[in-house]
């Protein structure tokens, strides 16, 4: 079943279905449908290689909906979206709870229905299945996390020490700060 947040800096009737596919089999079908531009497809369907934690798609869904009427909107779906040969699908809806032809049901309903694949958990651990890390390192322009390395440094710690999930943990700030400069140019 997907999963329903309300971010808190949005407005309370504003909320985030996202679910998590794997196994996908209509990937193609879903593409040609957001280029037809079919309102019944008006979902961000995400390729999750681009992903590194659940935070970042969440605060992409908030950047969204900032950035409505910016016409660069095309260029992310290029980079972020799927493809027609994606096997694995993040799909975002989001709704107005205030909106009166607003049923969650019906919503989630409709978003499980349209995916031919897998539903599997909308967390971290399984984001990370799907991360390609050239690809990440490549969009969010990350070639050289070595500042990264120094704040170690600073804290008297060895670089070399540190764990996969502190690794990690320095590329998701190291994204997630590329995607708050981008936002302010």
């Amino acid at each position: 079943m997907p999963t329903t947040l309300a971010l808190a800096h949005l407005p309370p009737s504003y909320k985030l279905h996202i679910a998590l596919f794997d196994s996908v089999t209509n990937a193609a079908h879903l593409h040609s449908q957001l280029l037809a531009k079919n309102s019944d497809y008006e979902y961000a369907f995400i390729d999750p290689s681009i992903l590194v934690s659940q935070l970042q798609p969440l605060s992409a869904a908030f950047r969204a909906l900032n950035d409505l009427l910016d016409p660069s909107i095309t260029d992310s779906y290029r980079r972020f979206g799927i493809s027609p040969t994606s096997t694995a699908v993040l799909v975002i809806k989001i709704m107005d709870t205030a909106s009166q032809t607003y049923s969650e049901t019906d919503t989630l309903s409709h978003l499980t229905s349209i995916i031919e694949g897998t539903e599997i958990p909308f967390d971290t651990e399984h984001i990370r299945k799907f991360t390609d890390l050239a690809k990440v390192k490549k969009y969010y322009k990350l070639k050289d996390l070595g500042y990264l390395d120094a704040l170690y440094k600073r804290k008297g710690r060895d670089v070399r020490q540190k764990t996969e999930e502190e690794e990690w943990a320095d590329l998701e700030v190291a994204v997630l700060g590329q995607m708050a400069l981008r936002s302010l140019v």
